[in-house]
């Protein structure tokens, strides 16, 4: 039976190679009646070594290699590695790095921290937008207290009847405030979670829900008439996270503690800029890991709800965090300005609906090396009115061999 298999296979290949030279001789014959015998089997062989070369290129196309499947499988690189040139950083630090210099991007809504506690999260993106004035005594603001709850004040804006020189926190006896000496606040009412959601007690488990914020910005254009463009733009955030508002007061009284103009400017961390058409922005930068850590079951409300506002209240009855970032502008009193708060937060839990859960990752190399380049980016951004944040990251990044 073998045998008579061999055999059949040898006539089979016989007749095709017969075939094959049949064709061969009857297209040489063909082409040589226009250039020569010689000059047609020597433009055959060329044109079948071209085919097998196109052949072999298809083959290798259409069946990859082992190890070629295995690049491409892996080609989202997960960790940072350490090379002889300096760090070369992971997709997912390259993204948290991202949502720092380039927050408003479309790119980074999904953003996760690339840190232990890397279990899949719900990452949401939660942003105010609006418009507020310079008061009447030439002085105006927005600060920016970062919240994961929808539902309690986190940017606070002065508006046309504001008639202080300083910037003024929410009053302890008005959820909402607009005088001469309380500025107008809002909230940033499209995050997911109701304060009551992040606050369920531990014995109801079933419907915990526990928040950490990614990256958390802001930024504010003068919008006024080009006659009345005039002063600066002061951007500070406590390097501490400490308040940048001062005492409690009330509504109709001003505070005894609070940051004048001329005290953000003594700041190191200030970047003052001339009041223009270009935008002035801020970014937080936790100062320490536990900024960055779901909370604790037992830790503070204002910690679950606020992390970054270093434990300190504000508002009716401690129902807000203190605000840690400012940008303030001077100029002619009544111009406009617009603003722009987003935050990038993450949230885990049993109260969190399982199909709103994404895959999270941890790269601790990288974490720390993005940490690093932008608390020395912004100082040195605070120093150089002429350069941006993004700039500064790009040379503190070559002055350190981090590849991004």
């Amino acid at each position: 039976m073998t045998k008579n298999n061999n055999n059949s296979k040898r006539n089979n290949k016989a007749v095709k190679q017969i075939k094959k030279q049949l064709a061969r001789e009857v297209g040489v014959k063909i082409a040589a009646t226009y250039m020569g015998e010689q000059n047609a089997r020597l433009a055959y062989k060329a044109g079948a070594k071209t085919a097998k070369v196109v052949a072999r290129t298809i083959r290798k196309k259409q069946t990859p290699s082992v190890s070629s499947m295995a690049a491409s499988m892996g080609k989202m690189k997960l960790f940072s590695q350490p090379t002889s040139r300096g760090l070369v950083l992971s997709q997912p630090s390259l993204n948290y790095l991202k949502s720092y210099v380039n927050p408003f991007d479309l790119s980074v809504k999904s953003v996760g921290l690339p840190r232990p506690g890397s279990m899949p999260s719900y990452k949401v993106t939660g942003f105010v937008r609006g418009v507020g004035q310079i008061g009447t005594k030439g002085v105006g603001f927005v600060w920016f207290a970062p919240c994961l709850a929808n539902d309690r004040a986190c940017v606070g804006y002065s508006h046309v009847d504001y008639a202080q020189t300083f910037i003024g926190g929410l009053p302890t006896d008005a959820y909402t405030a607009n005088s001469a000496f309380s500025p107008a606040n809002v909230n940033m009412s499209n995050l997911p979670y109701t304060a009551n959601s992040l606050l369920v007690a531990t014995s109801n488990s079933a419907s915990i829900v526990e928040g950490r914020i990614v990256s958390s910005s802001f930024r504010v254009y003068y919008t006024g008439t080009t006659l009345n463009q005039s002063g600066q733009f002061y951007a500070y955030a406590d390097p501490n996270m400490d308040s940048v508002v001062g005492s409690g007061h009330l509504n109709t009284a001003a505070q005894t503690t609070y940051y004048t103009i001329a005290d953000l400017g003594n700041k190191d961390a200030t970047e003052i800029v001339g009041a223009g058409r270009q935008d002035s922005r801020l970014v937080f930068i936790p100062p320490l890991n536990n900024f960055n850590d779901y909370p604790a079951s037992n830790q503070s409300e204002v910690r679950k709800l606020f992390p970054y506002a270093n434990a300190v209240t504000a508002g009716v009855a401690g129902s807000s965090g203190a605000a840690n970032g400012v940008i303030a502008i001077t100029g002619v009193a009544g111009q406009p300005f617009y603003f722009e708060c987003i935050t990038h937060a993450e949230y885990v839990g049993p109260g969190v609906a399982q199909a709103l859960l994404t895959p999270s990752y941890s790269d601790t190399i990288g974490f720390d090396a993005v940490q690093m380049l932008l608390s020395r980016a912004q100082r040195r951004c605070a120093s150089d009115a002429r350069v941006t944040l993004a700039q500064c990251i790009q040379r503190e990044a070559a002055a350190e061999g981090i590849k991004i």
